[in-house]
């Protein structure tokens, strides 16, 4: 079973667009994976998945930390027990230049609607728009559990 996460308000009629700042995280490791290949982790994949995805605000260059904290809070939101969630492992960020995106995977632990602990897989793509004083990131994440 696939969950798109669902963190949002109502859409708004005009249309999201984001401008992904075209420079990385000082810390974090850049993939020369071509254009092509990244189709499904383009920024695009944010901009449709608006309004449900999550925002933050940064003060100060963007961090691989930053970014694996969004990608956590967006992971809880969709969860049923956020509470009782715990991150198996998370992967460093990396950066697809081509694609305008950061992609962070991992498992986590986390209560069905049985109250049974189950191990889901999630995938993380986010966006950065600003420059090294600050700026907003987007996160979209997905969360795959087995039934």
């Amino acid at each position: 079973m696939l969950l798109t996460v669902l963190a949002g308000a109502n859409a708004l009629a005009v249309p999201f667009k984001i401008n992904p700042s075209i420079h990385a995280a000082a810390d974090v490791k850049i993939s020369d994976v071509g254009a092509e290949s990244l189709k499904s982790f383009h920024y695009s994949t944010i901009e449709n998945a608006y309004p449900y995805i999550g925002r933050k605000t940064v003060k100060g260059a963007i961090t691989a930390q930053i970014i694996k904290d969004a990608c956590g809070i967006q992971v809880r939101s969709g969860l049923k027990t956020p509470s009782v969630a715990k991150f198996a492992r998370i992967s460093a960020p990396i950066y697809f230049q081509d694609a305008g995106t950061y992609n962070v995977t991992g498992s986590v632990d986390s209560q069905n609607s049985y109250g049974a602990m189950v191990r889901g897989v999630f995938f993380c793509t986010s966006a950065f728009e600003g420059d090294g004083k600050g700026g907003t990131l987007y996160t979209k994440a997905d969360i795959l559990f087995n039934n």
